[in-house]
């Protein structure tokens, strides 16, 4: 982890990163006054698209090349809290491709006080749009991708622990119409509400996210049905697997730490 000096700090006029401010809205924190989960997956979606967009590689670009892009997995590290009406700056760039994986890093620090708030890695899959099959670095040769010298926040996506025995179902959702978005499939941020929703569920307190790995594993579409299982220890580790029985299949997981 990067010390407490966001990279605006470290890194003031570094053209590989492209940054963008947030207010926090009302409407984006939860009961207890803390950012819903999937708020923050908003900036992060939001963020990433106007960057890929900005260097020739975003979603209209990659459209008529029959392209997609799909988020793989993340990787958050919560060090900061976040309340209403605060300003943030958000920040990201590519650090990379490995193997069929292109990574993108993401920070978010308040704005006045330059404070890192999270930091996160992100692991991305280019597809085929017809065949829905990853394709390679070399189909976008005149892209700058690797940024060497701007930090790797997680080096490594982490294995969820395996040692979860008393796993549970908390609760089945159907995926909604309202929830899909243009890759006509379930949008990423609405993972993060089942996750929020499944802790809670178990909890029935106030609780602090610090860490979250998530896999989306397969795509769910309407009216795909998802059966949270969860395993929640008392020192606050976490692993949650989404479940759609009616296809035998696991359609993500989770896994991090709470408080």
């Amino acid at each position: 982890m990067e010390s407490m000096n966001n990279l605006l700090s470290k890194f003031p006029a570094h053209d590989a990163i492209f940054t963008r401010d947030f207010t926090v809205r009302y409407s984006e924190v939860n009961k207890f006054g803390k950012l819903k989960l999937h708020s923050l997956f908003d900036y992060l979606q939001q963020i990433a698209a106007e960057h890929a967009n900005y260097l020739g590689f975003g979603m209209h670009d990659l459209y008529h090349k029959g392209m997609i892009w799909v988020l793989s997995k993340m990787s958050i590290k919560i060090t900061g809290s976040f309340s209403p009406e605060q300003q943030i700056t958000a920040c990201t760039y590519p650090s990379g491709v490995e193997r069929i994986f292109f990574r993108r890093e993401f920070e978010i620090s308040d704005k006045n006080t330059n404070e890192v708030l999270a930091q996160v890695s992100s692991f991305w899959l280019l597809l085929d749009a017809e065949k829905l099959r990853p394709l390679r670095r070399d189909v976008l040769q005149d892209v700058r991708l690797e940024n060497p010298d701007l930090p790797v926040f997680i080096q490594k996506f982490p294995s969820p622990a395996a040692d979860f025995s008393d796993m549970q179902e908390v609760f089945t959702s159907q995926v909604k119409f309202s929830q899909m978005d243009i890759n006509q499939h379930l949008n990423n941020a609405q993972y993060a509400n089942w996750i929020e929703d499944a802790i809670y569920e178990k909890l029935q307190k106030d609780f602090t996210f610090q860490e979250i790995n998530i896999a989306f594993l397969q795509a769910q579409k309407y009216p795909d049905r998802i059966t949270a299982v969860m395993g929640l220890k008392d020192s606050g580790g976490f692993f949650i697997s989404g479940e759609n029985k009616e296809k035998n299949c696991t359609a993500f997981t989770a896994s991090g730490m709470i408080s």
